[in-house]
């Protein structure tokens, strides 16, 4: 049995050197084994497999869908077909606006048919014309005056493209000639709702309005 002048001396000797625990690169190091989610900045580590999984998951989510081309990824106002012929799409707001001014020199140039085109608007006088059922978008891209003169300007003449679904040209009508009327008609009966799947595409330009007055006068 050790003496109690054995013990006095081993607590001495204890008390005379600073007793050291583990350094604190140690104790770092112990925290980060033992406690991934205070080694992670104080967020919880995930494994590859939970990250994986979060990435299948965002891209399942629902993209918008272009109304015009029906590709997802983008909406109808950004889509690279309307752009690639220099086109703006009309409002739902403003249909009604665009088909009312549509025709009139003071808001849209309009121009005197000559040569093909004249012959053109010629033999649609003759035997009438209207939008064929599977019109899904009308591209308008230039206004003329009708080959004899009318009392009102919804007689002049627009040179349009017809799209079918997915914004694919309908080659027979590509471009082709309308009444103004006809045209303003497919638009109040197609792109008038909010969510409407059918739009109308205007290429048009503004006019020099002291030409426009010297032109053509409606009474």
């Amino acid at each position: 049995m050790p003496s109690q002048e054995m013990f006095s001396q081993n607590y001495q000797a204890y008390s005379q050197h600073d007793y050291e625990g583990p350094s604190m690169d140690n104790q770092h190091a112990a925290l980060k084994k033992s406690n991934p989610t205070w080694a992670n900045g104080g967020r919880r580590y995930r494994s590859r497999n939970e990250r994986t999984m979060d990435q299948m998951r965002d891209s399942n989510k629902r993209k918008p869908t272009c109304t015009l081309c029906l590709q997802p990824g983008h909406r109808v106002g950004k889509c690279p077909k309307i752009h690639v012929i220099g086109a703006s799409i009309i409002g739902h707001e403003n249909v009604v606006e665009y088909a009312d001014r549509l025709g009139n020199p003071r808001y849209y140039l309009v121009e005197e048919p000559c040569g093909d085109v004249k012959e053109l608007i010629k033999a649609w006088m003759k035997g009438g014309s209207r939008l064929p059922p599977g019109a899904t978008h009308v591209v308008v891209h230039k206004l003329y005056y009708s080959a004899r003169k009318q009392e009102s300007f919804q007689n002049s003449v627009a040179q349009v493209s017809v799209w079918g679904e997915a914004g694919m040209p309908m080659d027979e009508y590509c471009p082709t000639y309308y009444p103004v009327h006809e045209v303003a008609h497919w638009m109040a009966n197609n792109c008038r709702g909010k969510k409407r799947k059918k739009h109308i595409l205007s290429c048009l330009q503004t006019p020099v309005q002291e030409i426009a007055a010297q032109m053509y006068d409606y009474g």
